[in-house]
């Protein structure tokens, strides 16, 4: 994963921790256009990336997580929301880690959407993620981030072909089954 994306779902995830007291923000990728979600659903899993220092967190809209209960794939128009913090560090340099061994987050980054396009106008397959998603970044100022490249994001989500495309498929379909936890 490159920097860029690191960032970017960094930027993703930070926008939605930080409320939606504005409108949302709109951003341009491929010819449609993909919001920041004035709401971002339902918090379905958090991730500690070691290798960049981030702590994630994970947001779905109910209707996502009920189709993935019922193994149904996720519906189009979907909106799946990462926001990204930096962790907070010892003296040293080393991450801080809370009473469960997890990260500790410090700073908003950023906020990464992607949503669900769906199948082609045939009714076949996307076949690749560039085509089954759209994805935008969205810096912590909830302000549409022209540095990202989106193309990065699809690049790597095409090895999780048969997850839609989506790496958190794991944590959405426990989160799913046993949302108490």
């Amino acid at each position: 994963m490159n920097r860029h994306f690191s960032l970017a779902l960094s930027f993703a995830f930070a926008l939605g921790a930080a409320g939606f007291g504005a409108l949302p923000l709109r951003a341009i990728s491929g010819n449609e256009e993909v919001e920041l979600p004035s709401s971002l659903g339902v918090l379905y899993g958090t991730v500690d990336r070691a290798d960049l220092g981030q702590y994630r967190e994970l947001y779905a809209p109910a209707a996502a997580l009920a189709a993935v209960k019922e193994g149904k794939p996720l519906p189009i128009g979907a909106e799946l929301t990462m926001i990204t913090y930096s962790i907070e560090r010892d003296a040293v340099g080393q991450p801080i880690v809370d009473a469960e061994g997890r990260f500790v987050k410090s700073a908003l980054i950023a906020y990464l959407v992607m949503r669900k396009r769906g199948d082609d106008a045939a009714g076949n397959a996307a076949p690749d993620a560039g085509t089954a998603w759209q994805f935008e970044f969205f810096g912590a100022d909830r302000r549409v981030d022209r540095r990202a490249k989106a193309g990065d994001c699809a690049a790597c989500h095409q090895k999780r072909r048969d997850t839609d495309f989506v790496f958190t498929d794991d944590l959405m379909r426990s989160f799913a089954r046993n949302p108490a936890r």
